[in-house]
């Protein structure tokens, strides 16, 4: 399997955008991310993709606010 410029582009967008609106490094939003989809599949019983829950996260977080992503993916979850 090939992965293109493409394929990794999703991700480098997100990572880009949830560094500013989390605090986090690009590492510990993707630390943030792999817990999550663990808990997701051990609380709820999903397969959820990394992209997915970063999308999730981004998509809870308004543009120009900083929220701690552990916080945000905690009630996702939580409410999923």
């Amino acid at each position: 399997m090939n992965i293109t410029e493409n394929d990794i582009l999703p991700y480098n967008v997100l990572l880009n955008k949830l560094e500013v609106k989390c605090g986090d490094t690009q590492n510990e939003i993707a630390d943030t991310t792999v817990r999550a989809k663990n808990l997701f599949k051990s609380t709820n019983e999903q397969e959820v993709s990394n992209l997915s829950i970063m999308q999730m996260i981004d998509g809870a977080i308004p543009d120009g606010m900083i929220m701690n992503c552990n916080e945000v993916i905690a009630v996702i979850i939580a409410l999923s």
